[in-house]
């Protein structure tokens, strides 16, 4: 799962997506699953982790999901690196360019 957290400077508002990969038939293939308005009173890092997890609770999936199979890539943003090691039992990688 790619997830970023990105601000609409023109409407002053935050957003909170997720786009899912996966291989199929040696394919590669990916669905954004959501973009989410982020407008917690603080912006930090724990308020992103409980708004990701709220979200893909929408879409049906659990922790339990998340933790057998999920692997968490992302750009370097601060607060979404530090939301993302919340997963402490997950990988998560940043992006290739970013690196």
């Amino acid at each position: 799962m790619t997830v970023d957290l990105w601000t609409n400077n023109y409407i002053k508002q935050c957003f909170l997506s997720c786009t899912v990969h996966w291989i199929e038939d040696w394919l590669v293939k990916q669905n954004a699953l959501f973009c989410e308005l982020f407008q917690p009173t603080v912006k930090s890092a724990e308020n992103m982790k409980d708004e990701l997890v709220m979200s893909l609770v929408k879409y049906s999936i659990s922790n339990d999901v998340i933790r057998s199979s999920v692997v968490f890539v992302s750009d370097r943003g601060a607060i979404v690196k530090k939301s993302l090691k919340q997963f402490n039992w997950l990988p998560s990688f940043s992006c290739f360019q970013d690196i």
